[in-house]
């Protein structure tokens, strides 16, 4: 499970392996914090999407920039329930990491915007608009994927 965790967060496998190790630890060290009014797993998620945030901070390899709202349309997202689980991984994974972050923590996690712009140190206007964009690549992708599926399919 916490291994999954981490490969949304980061898209390369040595660095998702050096945090899920550094996870493991923080979650081991902290275990005695934990007081049993809920489920185990879902604490040891919560424990280790703090760690990877904190860790992306400490090594600057989250750099988010700021950046003005616009006006953005609500994008349907309900496609997403058709779609496979480790193709929809891997199209977070191609996410630019500020927009990868920002999705994961929204849409996966349940954190609400003021939440992720808390945790992350950038403006609440900020993490509405890097979800959107997320959204938008998402969609993009998926249907260049399918574009390539016919393609394949008629020229295969």
């Amino acid at each position: 499970m916490m291994k999954g965790v981490v490969l949304r967060y980061v898209n390369c496998e040595a660095d998702a392996d050096d945090l899920l190790q550094i996870s493991f630890i923080r979650v081991v060290e902290k275990l005695h914090l934990f007081q049993n009014t809920g489920a185990l797993g879902g604490w040891i998620r919560k424990t280790t999407v703090n760690c990877i945030l904190g860790e992306l901070r400490k090594n600057k390899m989250f750099l988010m920039e700021q950046e003005k709202i616009e006006y953005l349309m609500p994008i349907d997202t309900s496609f997403l329930q058709e779609l496979d689980a480790s193709f929809i991984v891997s199209l977070i994974q191609e996410l630019p990491e500020s927009y990868r972050v920002v999705f994961n923590l929204f849409a996966i996690e349940g954190y609400a915007h003021k939440e992720i712009s808390e945790k992350l140190n950038i403006p609440e206007n900020t993490s509405k608009s890097h979800y959107h964009r997320a959204k938008q690549m998402l969609r993009q992708l998926i249907e260049n994927s399918e574009k390539n599926t016919v393609n394949n399919l008629n020229y295969g």
